[in-house]
């Protein structure tokens, strides 16, 4: 199983690109930094999609359904006589 700060730091990216806008000039900073010194090669595109979100043009729009409870439980089927 791999160690679990992996889990943090993929969480931590992925907050960076998708969703909605988050503001804070340090986190982006940070992001730039980390992203730079970790994964140089691919910092660029990072960086690109970490720019569009800022602009309000995430990867994926997020679609979720809010949750709605039912009413009541549903009626349990009449036996059979």
């Amino acid at each position: 199983m791999p160690y679990i700060g992996n889990f943090v730091e993929g969480e931590f990216f992925r907050r960076g690109v998708s969703g909605p806008p988050e503001p804070g000039f340090l986190r982006h900073l940070f992001l730039v930094i980390y992203a730079t010194v970790t994964y140089w090669f691919f910092a660029p595109v990072y960086w690109y999609w970490m720019i569009r979100k800022a602009q309000g043009r995430p990867i994926c729009a997020q679609f979720r359904r809010e949750y709605t409870p039912a009413d009541s439980a549903p009626e349990p089927p009449e036996p059979a006589a």
